[in-house]
């Protein structure tokens, strides 16, 4: 009798979750919104990648992630577009040990970004991160102005 009588309850109750899911989401979604809109210095944050390209004594982030691996830079600015277009998030702050542990992803990432910004007038991006200092030959002048253009503030 209790195994029916609980069936049963549990049936009624996904009957009304399933007439309601619409209400629910909307519902969720607005607190969402009141969250971002709201929120004075909102971030989203973006992981890109994992490890490190350096062995340094000092640090422990080679015994967490042995290899360094990272998404590529399409999947990045997608993500950040995708942010930006859902919640209107502008502030996005990369957790990654190295934003530019491979240098060729990392300029295609600004590449893309500047384009992103062009194509979507995407004036107020506002990019953070850690970056790691390489020789100056590996970090000209120009990449720097580009990191600038990409909408990168802090490193």
């Amino acid at each position: 009798m209790k195994k029916t009588l609980l069936i049963a309850i549990l049936i009624i109750f996904i009957f009304l979750l399933l007439n309601h899911i619409e209400q629910i989401c909307e519902y969720a979604s607005s607190i969402q919104d009141d969250y971002v809109f709201h929120k004075k210095y909102f971030y989203v944050t973006i992981t890109g990648s994992r490890g490190c390209v350096k062995s340094c004594s000092f640090c422990d982030v080679q015994h967490y992630w042995k290899k360094y691996k990272f998404k590529d830079a399409h999947t990045i600015a997608s993500e950040i577009h995708k942010h930006y277009r859902e919640i209107g998030a502008t502030n996005f702050s990369f957790n990654d040990s190295l934003i530019n542990g491979s240098l060729k992803n990392f300029n295609n990432l600004l590449d893309r970004l500047i384009e992103y910004k062009k194509d979507h007038d995407l004036k107020d991006l506002r990019i953070d991160g850690q970056f790691i200092v390489r020789p100056k030959h590996s970090h000209p002048e120009t990449m720097f102005q580009k990191m600038s253009q990409a909408g990168v503030t802090v490193l």
